[in-house]
């Protein structure tokens, strides 16, 4: 673990991508399984796994193995970080 008080600094890049928030969710479908979304400059990108792609890739392939819960609840938490985001208008440090 990074421990308690750890806190990631402005213009974090991950996975390629500009982060402007990230959260991690597990056992979203039982299997313990542990996701990271990202909220990019360009979009949001989902880490589940060997799988790393956007948040309609990740949905797609969920729904095609028959993990409706899985897909729509990772869709909801991720459209509902990326939302925040806007609202509050973070931006990561990339605005500098």
């Amino acid at each position: 673990t990074l421990g308690d008080g750890f806190k990631f600094g402005d213009r974090l890049t991950m996975e390629s991508v500009k982060v402007l928030a990230l959260m991690c969710m597990s056992n979203v479908d039982g299997s313990g399984r542990k996701i990271t979304i990202i909220v990019h400059t360009e979009g949001i990108k989902v880490r589940a796994g060997c799988f790393a792609g956007s948040l309609d890739e990740f949905c797609d392939r969920a729904l095609s193995e028959g993990k409706k819960r899985y897909a729509r609840v990772v869709r909801a938490a991720a459209e509902t970080l990326a939302d925040v985001v806007s609202e509050e208008g973070i931006d990561g440090g990339w605005s500098d």
